[in-house]
């Protein structure tokens, strides 16, 4: 609960200890990570939030994107300020809702852990067997194998549940 004293670092330390408390567990596990809040109506008789303005994907809300993340990772800088609690706290009918993108990292180390664990496999395979060919056949069977999964994760992405 938000509390009328706070000062903007002490509501972005709280908004970013529940944004992690929402995603528990999965936060260990997920490609996805914090791309920016949404100021949303919080009626209880919709089931979606429904945006109180524009959509989130005009051209200026790219900035602002990149401005709240920063403030996330470094919250003194809105220390003893109070920009973020009026706007935020100005009407109890008003909620946030956090938004995700995919993380540039995660999925960098998803792509390139296995294509090179399978470059050192074709090479090891390679030099033991004396087969280059069954070695990179069968490298590149895993790596197409691998990128099937990692197509199947975009795909659904794109679909809502």
């Amino acid at each position: 609960m938000i509390k009328p004293d706070w000062d903007d670092e002490q509501l972005l330390r709280e908004l970013y200890r529940t944004y992690n408390k929402l995603r528990s567990w999965r936060r260990l596990f997920s490609l996805k990570t914090f791309s920016s809040m949404v100021h949303v109506w919080a009626d209880v008789n919709y089931i979606y939030p429904q945006f109180s303005r524009s959509s989130p994907e005009n051209a200026s809300s790219s900035f602002k994107s990149m401005r709240i993340r920063y403030y996330f990772r470094h919250p003194k800088a809105q220390s003893g300020k109070t920009e973020f609690m009026q706007y935020l706290t100005r009407d109890r009918r008003f909620g946030v809702m956090y938004l995700e993108r995919w993380d540039p990292y995660r999925i960098t180390f998803l792509i390139s852990g296995p294509v090179m664990a399978t470059l050192v496999f074709s090479i090891l395979w390679a030099y033991f067997m004396n087969n280059i060919s069954d070695a990179f056949t069968i490298g590149s069977y895993m790596v197409t194998a691998y990128s099937t999964f990692l197509v199947l994760i975009g795909i659904l992405n794109w679909v809502e549940f």
